[in-house]
């Protein structure tokens, strides 16, 4: 089957192999949504999207009640200045509770944009972590 999107695989590919995984994207030989597991960050999702590409990121967070909640989403407000709108949500699932910060990259997305994504889901996580 032909690649939907030969130069998001690419960028994908680029990206994967920046950090260090086999880039299997660009031969067309993959399952989406793509999940890295990684030791300290939580496991990140690549899907393709009619409109680009979601990246999310869902780590384990202690569940501190309200306030934790009301600093996932006040982390998300457009005030911040993003280069993305950043999305939080909660996933329960066999790894337990976790906290996900997601945004949807556009089309046309390069490996830059990926590693800018990856950089700004891991700092709101660091920010959670921290209380801050």
């Amino acid at each position: 089957m032909a690649d939907p999107d030969p130069l998001q695989s690419a960028a994908v590919d680029e990206f994967l192999g920046l950090l260090g995984f086999t880039p299997p994207v660009a031969g067309g030989e993959v399952q989406w949504p793509l999940r890295l597991a990684f030791e300290h960050r939580g496991r990140l999702y690549l899907d393709r999207q009619s409109t680009g590409l979601l990246m999310y990121l869902a780590a384990p967070m202690a569940d501190d009640g309200l306030p934790h909640w009301r600093l996932a989403l006040d982390l998300c407000h457009p005030r911040h200045r993003y280069p993305y709108d950043v999305r939080a949500g909660l996933h329960s699932g066999p790894e337990g509770d976790e906290l996900v910060f997601g945004l949807l990259l556009p089309s046309g997305v390069r490996a830059t944009d990926l590693t800018q994504g990856l950089d700004l889901l891991t700092r709101l996580h660091a920010r959670m972590r921290d209380g801050a």
